[in-house]
């Protein structure tokens, strides 16, 4: 985990990919906002628990990627 102090000293990419997650009320629709190497920013509709491991998918222009992601900070 990066240090608060250290967050906004990272390399962010500023790049909107669809993705999905699921919830427990379901699938919700999302995208990126920005990446960084120790994690992104998303923009969904549905609001996201803080401290919840969610399954994403995310659509890259060539494949689809499979993971999990801690939420660390919300703000719907």
């Amino acid at each position: 985990m990066v240090d608060p102090m250290k967050r906004r000293e990272l390399l962010r990419l500023s790049v909107v990919w669809p993705l999905m997650i699921k919830t427990e009320n379901g699938k919700a629709r999302g995208e990126t906002r920005n990446i960084t190497g120790e994690g992104f920013f998303l923009y969904c509709s549905e609001r996201l628990r803080e401290g919840v491991v969610y399954p994403v998918v995310i659509k890259l222009p060539e494949k689809l990627v499979e993971m999990k992601g801690k939420v660390t900070w919300s703000n719907l």
